[in-house]
């Protein structure tokens, strides 16, 4: 299965041709990373089918301005790791995030899931001052 940023940057993407394009660990990992400090155009738009898919909406709304507490901050964070795993990296499959650490300055999240029937884990860090996610290294 070829990967969403792949498929937007082909000219012609409804050829099969490019199915059995190739992809290493270290393009995965640059896509999701790519995928997690990216910011959705227009949050708002959630709800329009075709456009809460598409490049326009492309990235983690990371912001948590009306989020007061601990747990509904871990919550929707949780929420958002997913949905935009889910709609932006096809080859993910069984995406499981779980919170792992918090402090006064960062969240951390392990993102549990399978890519082409192999095991794949990394965490996730959310900084609370500046509202960035980024792979955890």
């Amino acid at each position: 299965m070829i990967s969403f940023l792949k498929k937007i940057s082909d000219d012609n993407s409804s050829s099969g041709y490019d199915n059995g394009i190739q992809f290493s660990d270290s393009d995965l990992k640059n896509e999701i990373s790519m995928l997690l400090t990216s910011r959705p155009l227009f949050p708002g738009l959630e709800d329009l089918t075709y456009i809460c898919d598409s490049v326009i909406n492309y990235g983690v709304n990371s912001s948590l301005l009306n989020i007061v507490t601990q747990e509904e901050q871990t919550l929707e964070i949780i929420r958002r790791i997913t949905i935009a795993l889910k709609r932006f990296e096809p080859r993910i499959s069984d995406i499981i995030v779980m919170h792992k650490e918090v402090n006064d300055i960062k969240y951390v999240f392990t993102v549990n899931a399978y890519i082409l029937s192999r095991p794949l884990v990394f965490d996730v860090f959310w900084t609370k001052a500046t509202d960035n996610l980024s792979l955890y290294e």
